[in-house]
Protein backbone atom coordinates (compact mmCIF):
# COMPACT_ATOMS: atom_id res chain seq x y z
CA UNK A 1 0.00 0.00 0.00
CA UNK A 2 2.96 1.93 0.83
CA UNK A 3 4.21 1.97 -2.35
CA UNK A 4 1.64 2.60 -4.20
CA UNK A 5 0.95 5.86 -2.38
CA UNK A 6 4.67 6.80 -3.08
CA UNK A 7 4.14 6.06 -6.99
CA UNK A 8 1.40 8.37 -6.92
CA UNK A 9 3.16 11.19 -5.20
CA UNK A 10 5.82 10.94 -7.74
CA UNK A 11 3.77 11.02 -10.46
CA UNK A 12 1.86 13.99 -9.43
CA UNK A 13 5.06 15.01 -9.33
CA UNK A 14 6.25 14.68 -12.39
CA UNK A 15 2.98 15.59 -14.11
CA UNK A 16 3.24 18.88 -12.07
CA UNK A 17 6.67 19.62 -13.66
CA UNK A 18 5.44 19.49 -17.11
CA UNK A 19 2.25 21.41 -16.30
CA UNK A 20 4.70 24.30 -14.99
CA UNK A 21 7.27 23.90 -17.22
CA UNK A 22 4.80 23.90 -20.17
CA UNK A 23 3.17 26.75 -18.90
CA UNK A 24 7.14 28.61 -18.13
CA UNK A 25 7.39 28.26 -21.43
CA UNK A 26 4.42 29.65 -23.16
CA UNK A 27 3.29 32.04 -21.06
CA UNK A 28 6.25 33.42 -18.48
CA UNK A 29 5.35 35.37 -15.36
CA UNK A 30 5.90 39.01 -15.71
CA UNK A 31 8.46 41.14 -15.40
CA UNK A 32 7.55 43.83 -13.18
CA UNK A 33 10.00 47.20 -11.40
CA UNK A 34 9.65 47.41 -8.39
CA UNK A 35 8.39 51.56 -7.93
CA UNK A 36 9.83 51.39 -4.32
CA UNK A 37 13.82 50.85 -4.56
CA UNK A 38 16.55 51.34 -7.11
CA UNK A 39 17.60 48.24 -9.10
CA UNK A 40 15.30 46.19 -7.43
CA UNK A 41 12.10 44.23 -8.97
CA UNK A 42 9.39 42.15 -7.53
CA UNK A 43 8.55 39.24 -8.53
CA UNK A 44 5.50 37.00 -7.78
CA UNK A 45 6.80 34.04 -9.13
CA UNK A 46 8.81 32.66 -11.57
CA UNK A 47 12.91 31.49 -11.78
CA UNK A 48 14.44 33.89 -9.71
CA UNK A 49 18.25 34.50 -9.72
CA UNK A 50 20.54 37.19 -10.05
CA UNK A 51 21.45 36.27 -13.25
CA UNK A 52 17.51 36.52 -14.14
CA UNK A 53 17.21 39.90 -12.41
CA UNK A 54 19.79 41.67 -14.61
CA UNK A 55 17.21 42.91 -17.12
CA UNK A 56 14.17 42.74 -18.42
CA UNK A 57 15.11 40.32 -21.40
CA UNK A 58 17.35 37.99 -19.40
CA UNK A 59 14.15 37.67 -17.30
CA UNK A 60 12.43 36.74 -20.22
CA UNK A 61 14.61 34.35 -21.46
CA UNK A 62 15.48 32.58 -18.08
CA UNK A 63 11.75 31.56 -17.49
CA UNK A 64 11.44 30.28 -20.96
CA UNK A 65 14.43 28.27 -20.51
CA UNK A 66 13.75 27.00 -17.34
CA UNK A 67 10.59 26.22 -18.38
CA UNK A 68 12.13 24.07 -20.97
CA UNK A 69 14.48 22.29 -19.02
CA UNK A 70 11.54 21.51 -16.47
CA UNK A 71 9.17 19.98 -18.99
CA UNK A 72 11.71 17.96 -20.64
CA UNK A 73 13.17 16.89 -16.98
CA UNK A 74 9.56 16.20 -16.21
CA UNK A 75 9.09 13.97 -18.51
CA UNK A 76 12.32 11.86 -18.21
CA UNK A 77 11.28 11.41 -14.64
CA UNK A 78 7.65 10.34 -15.30
CA UNK A 79 9.25 7.73 -17.06
CA UNK A 80 11.82 6.31 -14.73
CA UNK A 81 8.95 7.18 -11.79
CA UNK A 82 6.78 4.37 -13.86
CA UNK A 83 9.78 2.21 -14.60
CA UNK A 84 11.40 2.40 -11.50
CA UNK A 85 8.03 1.46 -10.10
CA UNK A 86 7.20 -1.38 -11.83
CA UNK A 87 10.69 -2.74 -11.53
CA UNK A 88 10.66 -2.13 -7.73
CA UNK A 89 7.20 -3.77 -6.98
CA UNK A 90 7.88 -6.71 -9.65
CA UNK A 91 11.45 -7.38 -7.58
CA UNK A 92 9.91 -6.31 -4.38
CA UNK A 93 12.77 -4.19 -2.89
CA UNK A 94 12.85 -2.69 -0.32
CA UNK A 95 10.19 0.77 -0.23
CA UNK A 96 13.49 2.40 1.58
CA UNK A 97 15.64 2.11 -1.04
CA UNK A 98 13.24 2.75 -4.20
CA UNK A 99 12.41 6.23 -1.72
CA UNK A 100 16.21 6.91 -1.98
CA UNK A 101 16.71 6.57 -5.38
CA UNK A 102 13.33 8.67 -6.37
CA UNK A 103 14.76 11.67 -3.94
CA UNK A 104 18.06 11.42 -5.73
CA UNK A 105 16.64 11.51 -9.12
CA UNK A 106 14.39 14.63 -7.94
CA UNK A 107 17.14 16.22 -6.44
CA UNK A 108 19.18 15.78 -9.71
CA UNK A 109 16.70 16.89 -11.73
CA UNK A 110 16.00 20.52 -9.76
CA UNK A 111 19.63 20.69 -9.83
CA UNK A 112 20.32 20.09 -13.51
CA UNK A 113 17.41 22.67 -14.21
CA UNK A 114 19.10 24.90 -11.97
CA UNK A 115 22.58 24.57 -13.62
CA UNK A 116 21.37 24.82 -17.04
CA UNK A 117 19.43 27.99 -17.19
CA UNK A 118 22.31 29.80 -15.82
CA UNK A 119 25.13 28.12 -18.43
CA UNK A 120 22.43 29.28 -20.98
CA UNK A 121 21.98 32.87 -19.79
CA UNK A 122 25.83 33.55 -19.32
CA UNK A 123 26.33 32.90 -23.12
Amino acid sequence: MKQNLLLIFLVFYSVFCIITGAVYKISPPKYTPDIYGEKTFRWRSGYKTPASKKSQESWYKAQKFFGQYLFITGVLLFLAFCFLGLIGIRYLWKISTIEIIFIIFMCMQLIGCIICCELKLRN
